[in-house]
């Protein structure tokens, strides 16, 4: 099948392939390496983030909300619950190295940064 061009639509497909491979057989065979890994890698992304999906939506659905922190049911023994209330402790937490102690402090943390003069 010609067009007013005169390029044959059956042949410049099998001209475009053969031009592109003959010679440079190592070239198209990184190429279509390449996609096939990509296309692997893709597929295995998505498939990870469908499951995270799912499993994210899965406990939304389970999940107890707005439980009672005063009256804790047997019915949450080993479910997802969300629940509202302040935190105290009657301990205090000591920090040795910079002698520090804190009140009513459930946890303390440390965040240490060294710079070195080069």
């Amino acid at each position: 099948m010609n067009n007013s061009i005169g390029f044959n639509f059956t042949g410049s497909l099998a001209y475009t392939f053969q031009t592109l491979t003959n010679g440079n057989n190592s070239l198209a065979g990184f190429g279509l390496v390449f996609i096939v890994v990509s296309l692997s890698l893709l597929w295995a992304n998505e498939r990870k983030q469908v499951k995270i999906y799912c499993l994210t939506q899965d406990a939304r659905n389970k999940m107890i909300t707005d439980a009672s922190i005063s009256n804790v049911p047997r019915d949450n023994n080993f479910a997802l619950v969300h629940c509202k209330g302040s935190t105290s402790s009657n301990e205090i937490v000591i920090d040795a190295q910079f002698n520090l102690n804190v009140r009513n402090c459930v946890k303390l943390a440390r965040k240490v940064e060294m710079y070195q003069w080069v």
